[in-house]
């Protein structure tokens, strides 16, 4: 070997060290290559080389050039521990790669060594996760039926048949632009509501856009009554178009139906017609209109709803009583902004002052009830009693809009408690015509025109859905956002009809089905279910990239607690640099959004109402000098795991702002994300490691304050043990559930995660609490030894929190170390006061051979919900993960 060139090797070796031990691995293999060029012969770099891709994840290179090396070495005493720190390193990167066979013919040329019988653990512990062949596609579809919040008490949420945010259409300049030669233009409108979004997107999309591209907008409700809502909306439109006859008619029924509280006799009888149709046709496995899609496995739940709304409770609302109410729920005040709206339509405003319903055009209200016609005309006469002589004819003949109740709802509360009918239809007609173009009634018209300003808009969409045709999809999906988001990444949402089709015999599954979007709107759910975390870990993954596309999100729920989008997500993601963010969930503000700045301070709390879109990035991964530290990811992803379990106390208000509603399987997901986007494999199995251990050490710490901000998560605190055995039954439950959909290999020691075949399905009766805020995600289960304790601490916040601000008394550190364990992830079925939860069988044996009992805790106060219950008196068995997962 060349003298000169052996010592340029050394010197790029010794650069590399420098670097290797700074953490740029990139640049550290460089120069090891540099150093293996100039000395072919010398092992060392190769051996330098096989460290750096190791650390850096890549298993398979670390193989390569560790085998190169071994290679090179001379066979005497004195390279020993080179070889055999090569061939431990070879075979820790064969477990990585889940290659155990390999991984163990190489450990067994290694003397008997700590570190080897560490590895030899390891190699047992992964062979332990293999006892049954899980079939993946089971294993996906049982992963993706796990809860991701906390349950609510309350499990039938509430309805909201109005919007409350002004609509916007999602179609914009740069989209236009940039899907130009897209065959589909895709979007996904979440949280659809009374489908004011989509009607402005349809009409903006046909006014701009021309040629053969498709359109096809999926729009998404948890609700079932949303979704029969607006089916009912859709048949209309389309009687519309097929019947111009009886149009008008059509038309002023639709805008009642939409906007009011209490409608005529002409708009109820269209309405029971719709359902009528609309119920016979979906019970045949028939789509009722040409341009909207709905999967056959829906159509019973729309089907219910519908009839539900035909006859029974939602039909038996006595009319006068509504409108004696309607007053309370808007506390009296009647906006003055809806006057200066529509100051042409002085006659609507004062008539519904007087009577809380909106008269139709009088040319409409003579030709259909010519007695309340001329009523009406007394009345705005001034002649005395005619007012009373209307409210009782409307009392007699009116009738509540039915569309507006949810019935399953309603039958949760006491026959005394009355339907949600906050807004003012003035306001709804406002908000969803504001932004179309200038609307004005017609010269000479009635001045009740407020209705005829909703018609005029509603014949633009209907024209706009008349004429595009088949290029127009709207696919109706009822589900959970972010349960539809993941099951259209991996492919398995059921979405495609089955049954019958009106216009042809199967849809389209190709480019008109897309899997990705161009705009996912989420509106302001992530106010409830998580913020940006839930919007980027579901809805980032289905995002087109290309300019004007995006996720769009605003805040309605609690946007004064919030100085700028940075604190939101400081909040939400426990990071708030942007260009971490578009690194770690592959999005970006787009350029263009209101407030975009680096550091900007809203100045009012309106300012996170308007709404953000953020854009895909190019996804794949990064190099580690991209990503955080090893010791930055480890604090991030504890700092989350620790504000999953231990939440800081919300406000002591009924009205709670801002929810802490995520459980553990979050965690699951942001491990599975930090291997695609480049962090390896031994990183994660390492905190995974320390977790399933029951005490980590860590510098973050649970949350200190309600709301976090930069600061407060960029602290750095002391460095602290902390135990976390109260979650470690619920952690390593998920773990080994998702071991098989990680995208790395998860190797821990022998023991610390249960065999797949242990983890089991149970069901707990709970006893009925009454308690406040229960619709909100924010309870757990807690299994207390109370036979050793006896009954739970006071304060079990205090008793969780392992820091400078818990309890450290020794009686309670016992407690935390061996006598409760806690739960996030179950289902809760109020019916059946019952609560369905996946746990490990060593555990729940265990308990079962004491006197265990069973609480529901409240996080947002952390108040106990109810008392113990022996957990050998309500816990019942269900199936074993094994039987879910395997074919057989």
């Amino acid at each position: 070997m060349d003298a000169e060139n052996t010592q340029e090797s050394t010197k790029a070796r010794e650069r590399g060290n420098e670097l290797y031990r700074k953490g740029q691995l990139s640049k550290a293999t460089k120069e090891y290559e540099k150093a293996a060029r100039l000395a072919p012969s010398d092992p060392s770099p190769l051996s330098n080389l096989s460290a750096a891709t190791f650390e850096a994840g890549k298993y398979a290179e670390c193989i390569n050039f560790a085998t190169k090396a071994l290679g090179l070495l001379q066979d005497d005493p004195s390279t020993s521990s080179v070889r055999e720190r090569l061939l431990t390193r070879q075979a820790r990167a064969y477990l990585h790669l889940s290659d155990l066979d390999r991984g163990q013919e190489v450990l067994a040329k290694i003397d008997s060594t700590k570190e080897a019988k560490g590895l030899l653990d390891l190699l047992k512990g992964l062979r332990e996760s293999n006892t049954f062949p899980a079939q993946p596609a089971l294993l996906r579809e049982m992963s993706l039926q796990l809860p991701r919040l906390r349950p609510s008490i309350q499990d039938e949420t509430q309805y909201f048949a109005f919007g409350h945010d002004v609509a916007e259409s999602q179609y914009n300049h740069e989209l236009k632009e940039s899907t130009a030669k897209d065959p589909v233009l895709a979007m996904m409108l979440c949280g659809v509501g009374d489908a004011r979004h989509l009607y402005h997107t349809i009409a903006d999309y046909f006014g701009t856009r021309e040629g053969s591209q498709k359109l096809h907008i999926t729009i998404l409700d948890h609700k079932p009554a949303v979704m029969a809502r607006n089916m009912i909306f859709f048949s209309l439109l389309h009687q519309i178009s097929i019947n111009k006859a009886s149009g008008d008619t059509v038309s002023l029924s639709l805008s009642y139906l939409y906007c009011a509280q209490i409608v005529p006799p002409f708009a109820w009888e269209k309405l029971q017609e719709t359902i009528s149709g609309l119920v016979s046709q979906l019970e045949d496995g028939q789509q009722p209109v040409p341009f909207v899609s709905l999967s056959v496995s829906q159509m019973d739940m729309i089907v219910r709803v519908l009839k539900g709304w035909q006859s029974g409770p939602a039909t038996s609302y006595e009319t006068g009583r509504i409108r004696r109410v309607i007053p309370d729920h808007f506390d009296g005040v009647i906006p003055s902004m809806n006057r200066r709206s529509f100051p042409e339509c002085v006659a609507d405003h004062e008539a519904f002052d007087d009577f809380f319903v909106m008269f139709p055009p009088e040319a409409a209200l003579s030709r259909f009830e010519p007695e309340l016609s001329a009523l009406v005309t007394n009345y705005k006469n001034g002649i005395g009693g005619a007012r009373k002589l209307v409210g009782n004819y409307i009392d007699k003949h009116w009738k509540v809009n039915a569309t507006l109740i949810d019935v399953e709802w309603q039958a949760r509360w006491e026959p005394e408690d009355l339907p949600d009918m906050a807004l003012h239809p003035c306001t709804i007609v406002q908000a969803v015509t504001m932004n179309a173009l200038e609307l004005e009634a017609p010269e000479g018209e009635s001045t009740y025109c407020i209705l005829n300003h909703l018609a005029e808009f509603f014949e633009r969409v209907r024209l706009s859905c008349f004429l595009l045709g088949d290029r127009l999809t709207v696919e109706v999906i009822i589900g959970d956002m972010a349960d539809a988001m993941e099951r259209l990444r991996y492919g398995v949402l059921d979405r495609f009809t089955r049954g019958k089709v009106v216009e042809e015999p199967e849809p389209p599954i190709t480019t008109s089905w897309p899997q990705t979007y161009h705009i996912v709107h989420v509106s302001n759910i992530p106010d409830y279910v998580g913020g940006s975390l839930t919007s980027f870990l579901y809805g980032g993954h289905i995002l087109k990239e290309g300019k004007g596309t995006g996720l769009t999100s605003c805040v309605l729920r609690n946007p004064g607690e919030w100085e700028s989008v940075d604190h939101f997500n400081a909040e939400h993601l426990l990071m708030h640099d942007r260009a971490m963010i578009q690194k770690h969930f592959q999005v970006r503000l787009a350029n263009g959004s209101d407030f975009e700045e680096d550091g900007f301070s809203f100045p009012s709390n309106a300012g996170m109402t308007v709404y953000f879109r953020w854009e895909r990035c190019q996804s794949g991964r990064y190099s580690l000098e991209q990503l955080m530290s090893r010791g930055s990811l480890s604090k991030w992803l504890l700092a989350h795991f620790l504000k999953i379990c231990i939440p800081f106390p919300r406000p002591h208000v009924d009205f709670v702002l801002v929810y802490a509603p995520l459980n553990m399987t979050v965690l699951m997901r942001l491990l599975a994300q930090m291997a695609e986007i480049g962090y390896p494999g031994h990183w994660l199995s390492s905190i995974i490691t320390s977790l399933a251990s029951g005490e980590i050490t860590t510098t973050a710490r649970a949350p200190e304050k309600f709301v976090l901000d930069p600061p407060t998560v960029d602290k750095v605190y002391p460095s602290r043990a902390i135990c976390v055995k109260p979650w470690v039954a619920e952690f390593t439950t998920l773990v080994t559930q998702w071991r098989g959909l990680f995208p790395f290999a998860v190797t821990v020691p022998s023991g610390l995660l249960p065999p797949p075949a242990t983890i089991t399905e149970y069901s707990v009766k709970i006893p009925p609490r009454p308690a406040s805020n229960i619709a909100i995600s924010h309870f757990m289960l807690v299994f207390l030894d109370y036979k050793k304790y006896g009954e739970p601490p006071k304060n079990l916040y205090k008793t969780l929190l392992d820091d400078e601000r818990g309890d450290t008394t020794t009686s309670v550190r016992k407690v935390r170390a061996d006598g409760i364990n806690v739960l996030s992830t179950f289902k809760w079925v109020a019916k059946e006061s019952t609560a369905t939860f996946w746990l490990r069988s060593d555990v729940v044996d265990l308990m079962l051979q004491g006197d265990w009992r069973m609480f529901t805790w409240k996080t947002d106060k952390w108040t106990r919900l109810t008392p113990g219950v022996p957990l050998k008196d309500c816990l019942s068995q269900k199936r074993t993960w094994r039987e879910c997962v395997t074919s057989t």
